[in-house]
């Protein structure tokens, strides 16, 4: 079943429109657990994006469409 988050769980921000233009080709990419809208360590908007390994978190763009990218590595997500 294929996630479609709703404007409400990512905002109609301009950051929450790059994270739904942008949300299936980083989520193609081997070792990213999930995307979603967050902060900076600066405190700017931003792409934040859950990678399961540093190394995967290591590739990832420093920006998607001027917005920074921060990169949280969490391990392996599952549901239960």
């Amino acid at each position: 079943m294929p996630y479609e988050p709703d404007e409400a769980a990512v905002g109609q921000s301009a950051v929450g429109a790059v994270v739904r233009r942008h949300e299936q080709e980083l989520l193609a990419i081997d070792g990213v657990e999930g995307v979603g809208v967050g902060q900076s360590s600066t405190g700017q908007d931003a792409v934040v994006v859950y990678a399961r390994e540093q190394e995967v978190a290591d590739q990832l763009p420093s920006e998607i469409d001027a917005f920074p990218v921060t990169p949280v590595v969490t391990g392996e997500i599952s549901a239960y």
